[in-house]
């Protein structure tokens, strides 16, 4: 995706399932439980929907919950990276607004768990690790 420079920017997402046949997840909540280093003071903090688009100025509060209908998927954005921008940092799309959501690029570990209020919910541990000019997102075991 290009958002204003002649550079790729990635965007880094995960896919919440409900792979129930029959019921509704109702209430589905998608927190950045942790990340090391901790460089955000909102965390643990609820993560953007994909296209949950707010401008600054926007007083809406960000969706932090959501039902998924049996058999459904919903897409929730965790960061960004653009290698032109000159601050070199990674945009970790949380909902606070009155913290800042850039942070230093460097490598991270992060948890992020998805509930529900009558499924089994989910967690899942993940990596940051260079590899050439960008950086990769990868599910690492929930112990490392």
């Amino acid at each position: 995706m290009y958002y204003g420079t002649n550079e790729m920017a990635l965007h880094y997402r995960i896919c919440v399932i409900n792979r129930n046949r029959i019921k509704k997840a109702l209430n589905v909540q998608v927190q950045l439980e942790d990340i090391e280093p901790l460089e955000l003071p909102c965390v643990p903090c609820f993560l953007i929907l994909m296209n949950d688009i707010r401008k600054d100025n926007d007083p809406r509060p960000y969706k932090d919950s959501f039902d998924l209908k049996a058999l459904h998927s919903q897409f929730v954005d965790v960061l960004a990276q653009d290698p032109a921008w000159e601050q070199k940092k990674f945009w970790i799309h949380h909902v606070v607004k009155e913290v800042e959501r850039l942070i230093p690029i460097q490598q991270y570990s992060f948890t992020i768990s998805a509930t529900s209020d009558n499924l089994a919910g989910d967690r899942r541990r993940y990596t940051l690790f260079k590899n050439g000019p960008y950086w990769q997102m990868r599910e690492v075991p929930l112990n490392a």
